[in-house]
């Protein structure tokens, strides 16, 4: 059963993380853009849930899955594209975090929840051009296995997915880990990132892939708005009664 938002939140609500893959990724010629990049670090990624010092309240796991935390090299590079805009990209206190990333962050900040990163059992490669050559040519359906676990889910009660837009489908990591776990019963909301779609039939997969769960559109953000993040996270929330 999908629930979609009531309200619209500028451009924020009702638009969702890497989807620049979706419709083509930006091209530069900006050679010390890309130098910058590269003089920065991933920040490092737990394979566990890391929960939050607030006790978590209201029962909440944000889960996220972001190119960034899913490279087997600390900088992620390109010789054909600029992937500050294509590949989601951030760098905050010298560290690389994926758009994904830093909405689950601000989620969790703004809930008090608990946050856990969707990790592939094997990893995608740290070149951009290589990465996006891989993808467009892998089947549709493609199967990864995963390397992160929740584990248990019991102790939430509500569950906010955090996602890129991939040529306008979920990502295989994401399909994989709605497989893997039952959210019969728990509320889902759909929170996504993306280069210029909406949520396309992603919202409509989730609820495919679980449908005993309360299935809500949450808000699509895109890459040129990352700026704006709390003030989308902190709008949402209060127009979707979140909170309460």
């Amino acid at each position: 059963m999908i629930k979609r938002a009531s309200v619209l939140v500028g451009t924020l609500i009702v638009t969702l993380l890497l989807s620049a893959c979706a419709r083509g990724p930006a091209r530069t010629d900006n050679d010390t853009h890309r130098e910058t990049l590269a003089q920065n670090e991933k920040k490092p990624v737990s394979t566990e849930v890391v929960r939050n010092g607030q006790g978590n309240p209201r029962r909440v796991l944000i889960t996220y899955f972001t190119y960034p935390d899913n490279t087997d090299a600390q900088a992620i590079h390109s010789k054909e594209y600029d992937v500050m805009a294509s590949a989601s990209l951030n760098v905050k206190d010298g560290q690389i975090i994926g758009n994904d990333a830093m909405i689950a962050n601000e989620i969790a900040r703004e809930t008090g929840g608990d946050v856990f990163s969707i990790l592939a059992e094997k990893p995608y490669s740290a070149d951009y051009d290589a990465m996006i050559r891989d993808e467009k040519a892998a089947p549709r359906n493609e199967k990864r296995e995963l390397k992160s676990h929740v584990g248990d889910m019991s102790g939430y009660d509500t569950v906010v997915l955090v996602y890129p837009i991939w040529w306008d489908a979920l990502p295989a990591p994401v399909t994989a880990f709605l497989t893997e776990n039952d959210f019969s019963g728990k509320a889902l909301y759909a929170v996504a990132s993306s280069g210029d779609s909406d949520f396309v039939d992603t919202v409509e997969d989730i609820a495919e892939l679980e449908p005993d769960a309360n299935v809500y559109e949450g808000f699509v953000l895109r890459h040129d708005e990352m700026d704006e993040t709390s003030d989308a996270v902190r709008q949402w929330l209060r127009t979707a009664n979140f909170m309460k």
